[in-house]
């Protein structure tokens, strides 16, 4: 009969052993989780519409950048001729476009994503343009 008990004294020890912890009443615990998204920043062109007189061009860019810091719209076009000028309004900014062909049009605070409206208003222009425009997070 002892060699039964033996045999016993250790499963029970294994089973108080096994014994998950319990925590108080009053306990407090926590964690913490965090996760790094990397900038993404785009820009889509909607429709745009030109006037009879082609002299001002609408319509409606998409814009969406994931950045709480901002970012920057550029523009890029070819060189303007001594006298050409061209102004462009994004959003509620309004700008001329640099005669060097690289432009700043507007300064972006925070995160967007959504629609701007776009009007762009040439003056004595010596040949046809076309800009492009581009997203740079700051």
């Amino acid at each position: 009969m002892r060699q039964k008990i033996i045999y016993a004294m250790p499963v029970a020890a294994m089973m108080f052993a096994a014994t998950p912890a319990m925590a108080g009443e009053r306990a407090q615990g926590g964690f913490r989780v965090s996760a790094q998204v990397p900038v993404s920043c785009k820009i889509e062109p909607g429709v745009f519409s030109a006037q009879d007189d082609n002299e001002v061009v609408t319509g409606t860019l998409f814009e969406a950048c994931n950045t709480n810091r901002g970012f920057s719209v550029i523009a890029t076009h070819r060189e303007l001729a001594v006298g050409e000028r061209v102004s462009v309004q994004y959003g509620r900014d309004t700008s001329e476009l640099n005669p060097g062909g690289f432009s700043f049009v507007a300064m972006r605070a925070g995160a967007r994503f959504g629609p701007v409206p776009v009007t762009i208003q040439t003056g004595d222009i010596a040949q046809p343009i076309s800009i492009s425009f581009s997203l740079t997070a700051v």
